[in-house]
């Protein structure tokens, strides 16, 4: 394991994809503890829940490219 990720590419796609599938995984926990349903009211035009849920995204992506820029030490 090692070996593969210390090609650059295979380690930004395995951050990249690993990021992916922990955003899917927080939007599905969310939708599924809170009260109302986020996709449908933004499918109705509800802009509050549209910027709200935005902000939810952006702020666990920022949390998840953390760890992409931290040097790995040698």
């Amino acid at each position: 394991m090692e070996v593969l990720l210390e090609n650059e590419w295979i380690r930004t796609a395995a951050y990249y994809s690993v990021s992916l599938l922990a955003l899917i995984l927080f939007l599905t926990i969310f939708e599924l503890v809170t009260s109302y349903h986020n996709w449908e009211e933004i499918k109705k035009g509800n802009i509050a829940v549209a910027m709200a849920t935005g902000g939810k995204i952006f702020g666990v992506l920022i949390f998840l490219d953390t760890p992409s820029n931290t040097p790995i030490p040698c």
